[in-house]
């Protein structure tokens, strides 16, 4: 037996024993109970799997504790995941997977439930009320770390799900500003940090103006990719891998769900920069085409945004060329079609990315906007 397969096998057989000492109830993690935001990968269906950085799940149970166990597709060559824990919409705590099991022990969890748990295990909110809680747990980190998968929740009691899987939703498409990367210099010392360190997508402008909005969101978004060409030498770009779960690799196609973005935000061209008109403009003509499609055309609004990290001459060019792609595809009646010219450049977070307090601000124009032309 693999040694993932048996480090489960392990906590489930102690998790059993306890349960028959404190009064537990566990669920797999495809149980019902559970809402999943973003793309998610539901191929083994009690076990379902999330790469995108801002993909998030969500549920509530009723006590003073609950234990969440997660897999990461850990690699010791890179750094690990990080995941927004989020209790009652209020307080948040970035965490750190840092090995393949994790398990996120929130609240008063009893002693003897506490010593059973295996792997990488983080406290979180040590001491809350026995009452109903709403939990959200949201990748901050993106697709090129590997993927979260949720095997299992355990709690006193989880109430009837009144929630529904998120129609309707806000979709962002976009580079590592979507992502949220290099927003939070405080979580690693400059002198030690790797790529990855500073990513925050739960604070990034796209979640946040989703909850501003009172929405749901996903986020489709790699750093260093473009349109028509991308930084780094990364070889795809962002047309290429729309249609993936493992964006940054052009892998694994995402299996469409029945519930489809309403607004989708599209910011792309940072990576870009200056290039051909014609070529850039029928290029995202077609993509926008694409997602319309893809989406069963059901998106009802599409957002074209200029890079919030432009400098002007960037920014200027980006609004020429948006102005003129939203024309043609009003023209070719691909749904309502706008433009939003972000009012100036951030860039005071890790490698000029916009910072966590800045993503603020962006937030703050955009769904402004947003609530503008609805």
């Amino acid at each position: 037996m693999k040694p993932k397969l048996i480090a489960l096998a392990l906590i489930a057989t102690v998790l059993a024993a306890c349960q028959q000492e404190i009064r537990l109830t566990i669920l797999t993690g495809g149980d019902e109970h559970i809402n999943y935001y973003g793309r998610t990968d539901f191929s083994d269906p009690q076990h379902p799997k999330q790469w995108a950085a801002g993909a998030y799940f969500s549920f509530d149970f009723e006590g003073d504790f609950c234990v969440v166990n997660i897999s990461d597709e850990y690699n010791s060559n890179r750094r690990a995941n990080m995941l927004e824990v989020v209790i009652d919409n209020l307080a948040t705590q970035n965490v750190i997977t840092k090995d393949s099991i994790t398990t996120i022990a929130i609240g008063n969890v009893p002693e003897e439930l506490l010593q059973s748990l295996k792997g990488n295990v983080i406290r979180c909110y040590d001491s809350i009320t026995d009452a109903k809680h709403s939990v959200t747990i949201c990748r901050n980190t993106e697709t090129a770390m590997g993927y979260t998968q949720v095997n299992n929740i355990t709690a006193p009691k989880f109430p009837p799900n009144k929630a529904k899987q998120a129609c309707g939703m806000i979709e962002f498409i976009g580079n590592s500003i979507t992502c949220g990367a290099e927003a939070d210099t405080t979580l690693m010392p400059g002198a030690q940090y790797q790529w990855g360190d500073w990513h925050r997508a739960y604070y990034g402008y796209g979640p946040r103006t989703a909850r501003k909005l009172g929405s749901a969101w996903s986020l489709v978004s790699v750093s260093g990719i473009g349109l028509i060409h991308s930084c780094c030498d990364m070889g795809v770009t962002m047309p290429q891998v729309y249609d993936k779960y493992v964006l940054r690799y052009d892998q694994k196609p995402y299996e469409k769900r029945t519930c489809h973005p309403t607004t989708v935000c599209i910011c792309l061209g940072q990576n870009d920069g200056i290039q051909d008109s014609t070529t850039f403009c029928s290029t995202y003509v077609d993509f926008v085409k694409r997602v319309q499609a893809f989406n069963d055309n059901e998106v009802a609004r599409f957002v074209l945004l200029t890079s919030p990290m432009a400098d002007n001459d960037l920014r200027e060019w980006q609004k020429n060329m948006l102005t003129a792609i939203a024309k043609q595809l009003e023209k070719e009646n691909v749904g309502q079609v706008s433009t939003y010219f972000f009012s100036r450049a951030w860039n005071g977070g890790g490698v000029s990315h916009p910072s966590v307090e800045e993503h603020e601000q962006i937030a703050n124009e955009l769904s402004n906007y947003i609530k503008s032309i609805h």
